[in-house]
């Protein structure tokens, strides 16, 4: 059985290398996702925990600064954080009962949170020291458990479809449009822990690379080809 990471395999590694490709682990599942064009997890292919709602999953810092790309899936960074012409889960609902932010931003104690250029599809909710809007188009609402700063270098006519919820402080600027409500709440919370999703993770990838190896990888032509020997799960 051969597949490229071009095609169908990576339709099957997405949501295996959502997390797991964090963990420097051996079992590594075609891990070099290309951030660029991550497709949106699929919960059902494995068992990742809070990781499997999420394409990226990061424990600890984030800086996505490239040109062009996008994280069609939600994402999920747990330390300080910076995106910069990235957009963000375009290929997922913007409202989820089950999954109510596509993007989360855990950054503590004195680390901040940066979006730039680039759509947000969904929410966001970080606990920066300042979380830091500067996105053109956010299309669902920004909760910051601290400080929020809508503007900066925001494009002319940017716009917050959604709410602005703030815990301490909030600064906008006059070109930003904010269409629902902007207030301050101390309620809001992250929609879990990254403490805990990193030793429940860690704990997966010390499991998994005792796996055997049941197939191979070659790279050739800017693809990885994954060759398996195996139906159902293979392990590269």
């Amino acid at each position: 059985m051969q597949r490229n990471l071009t095609g169908q395999c990576r339709n099957y590694v997405s949501s295996v290398a959502t997390a797991l490709f964090v963990l420097l682990t051996v079992f590594a599942l075609c891990l070099p996702v290309r951030l660029a064009s991550a497709r949106p997890s699929t919960a059902s292919t494995s068992n990742l925990g809070i990781a499997n709602d999420y394409n990226v999953f990061v424990f600890q810092t984030g800086v996505l600064e490239t040109g062009g790309s996008t994280i069609e899936g939600r994402l999920a960074v747990g330390g300080q954080v910076s995106t910069k012409n990235y957009s963000i889960a375009p290929n997922v609902p913007l409202t989820d009962a089950a999954v109510p932010y596509n993007i989360v931003f855990g950054a503590t104690g004195t680390a901040t949170a940066t979006t730039w250029s680039g759509t947000l599809y969904g929410s966001l909710v970080s606990n920066g020291a300042t979380t830091t809007v500067k996105t053109p188009d956010v299309r669902g609402s920004v909760y910051a458990l601290r400080s929020l700063d809508l503007g900066g270098s925001l494009n002319s006519g940017g716009t917050v479809q959604g709410d602005a919820v703030y815990g301490t402080t909030f600064r906008k600027d006059s070109n930003v449009t904010v269409q629902g409500q902007t207030r301050q709440s101390s309620t809001t919370a992250l929609p879990f822990s990254f403490v805990s999703a990193e030793s429940d993770l860690r704990a997966l990838s010390t499991r998994l690379k005792t796996l055997a190896p049941t197939g191979t990888t070659s790279v050739q032509y800017g693809g990885i080809t994954c060759t398996g020997t195996r139906p159902g799960l293979n392990v590269f």
